[in-house]
């Protein structure tokens, strides 16, 4: 699985290993289901509209893309697959860097298609990592060489969870699958996750407020929580979601006379989450003129101001790296210098990976010291080992060279 890494984008693969140890690089966004559009581009989004400004931040961010070349649907709704795949753009995620198997048997062949009676294009070694790019009856389709091949489900294993209504060529497969086990995203059932139907307001909340707490985003909160006129009818999975999401802003209701309906089984439409998630994005309480919107629609208020997103600083000597790939806890990365940080998660820490070793392949030494508030890197020594393994009990680290 090859991976482009870039240091600026952090933020969604440290959700990528859920665990003690982190490399200080990061994957680039992944191509989605069609390259995004620019606003200029849509006809049914005219200049001035309610939800012009957020049609056009979200394009511009390649976080939505058109329903086609010249088309937005801004009264359209959002599919559950459609909305965890714009909030894994948002993350940075690759989204192919979910979809992965480990081959489980010896010399195992991949086919050009799916049956033994198709030609062979190679073999593959047992414990190879592999991205899955769809499936046939009793086959994977992977990604090998430059192409697609075929592998028998005897001899791949899926890496991660994936629900059975989940294909793996679905453009939002890997989103899911990511959200899935980051914990951000639950199924319908344990099995079913329902990408094609509609996703509810109260849903949207409860996804946005377990990303913001799963990257530990602090959203403003106005202290004050509005009752809806129909908070009888609000899960009671989404209570916490609908009203951190209020007192943040984010979302709202439209007047109904009595005060504000929030309709939490109702689908947004593609401009009010196009809407939500420009103020999700932002940092911020907007100012809300409440009841001024459209019949129908919850009221956007003033577009907020642009702020930077969420991310972590970037060093002055960070360098991009390339090429990169991951298997099974393994980092292969071609680069004269490799950084390493260590986060802690204590979230997701029951999931993590209690051993990392380091080998250093061109035989150098490894630099050892610490990092500042700005993440420069402070030397401190060398270590003249051609291999670390790094453990913890979930309060100290250890460090261990080839000699113990």
């Amino acid at each position: 699985m090859s991976l482009v890494h870039k240091l600026k984008k952090w933020t969604g693969f440290r959700r990528f290993l859920m665990m003690c140890l982190l490399l200080a690089v990061t994957l680039t966004e992944g191509a989605g289901e069609a390259q995004a559009a620019s606003v200029s581009d849509f006809t049914d989004v005219r200049s001035g509209a309610w939800y012009y400004e957020a049609v056009k931040f979200v394009t511009d961010r390649g976080l939505f893309n058109g329903t086609s070349a010249t088309t937005f649907q801004p009264n359209g709704t959002m599919t559950r697959g459609m909305f965890v795949t714009v909030l894994g753009r948002y993350a940075g995620i690759d989204p192919s860097g979910w979809c992965a198997g480990t081959v489980t048997g010896s010399g195992v062949n991949v086919r050009s298609g799916p049956g033994t009676s198709y030609g062979t294009l190679g073999t593959l070694s047992k414990n190879a990592y592999v991205t899955l790019t769809g499936e046939s009856g009793n086959w994977y389709r992977i990604q090998f060489g430059s192409g697609n091949g075929y592998v028998s489900k005897d001899y791949l294993t899926p890496k991660y969870h994936r629900f059975s209504d989940v294909d793996y060529g679905a453009y939002y497969a890997g989103y899911v699958i990511w959200g899935y086990e980051t914990g951000i995203v639950n199924g319908v059932t344990d099995t079913r996750f329902q990408p094609g139907s509609d996703v509810t307001r109260e849903q949207i909340c409860k996804l946005l407020a377990g990303y913001a707490a799963c990257e530990r985003i602090e959203l403003t909160d106005s202290g004050e929580s509005v009752a809806f006129t129909d908070a009888g009818s609000i899960s009671s999975w989404a209570k916490t979601g609908v009203d951190t999401m209020q007192r943040a802003g984010i979302v709202m209701g439209e007047v109904d006379g009595a005060g504000y309906r929030f309709r939490p089984k109702s689908s947004a439409t593609r401009a009010e989450a196009a809407i939500i998630f420009q103020r999700f994005a932002t940092t911020g309480r907007p100012s809300w003129n409440y009841g001024q919107g459209q019949t129908g629609a919850e009221d956007p208020g003033p577009a907020p101001d642009p702020q930077p997103q969420p991310s972590l600083p970037t060093a002055s000597t960070d360098q991009d790296i390339t090429p990169a790939s991951f298997a099974d806890g393994t980092v292969a990365v071609r680069a004269d210098v490799v950084r390493v940080g260590i986060l802690v998660n204590t979230k997701y820490y029951t999931n993590a990976v209690s051993e990392v070793r380091l080998e250093n392949l061109s035989g150098g030494t490894f630099q050892y010291g610490t990092y500042g508030s700005d993440r420069r890197f402070q030397y401190a020594g060398d270590l003249n080992a051609g291999t670390l393994s790094i453990t913890t009990d979930g309060s100290t680290f250890t460090v261990r060279d080839g000699g113990g």
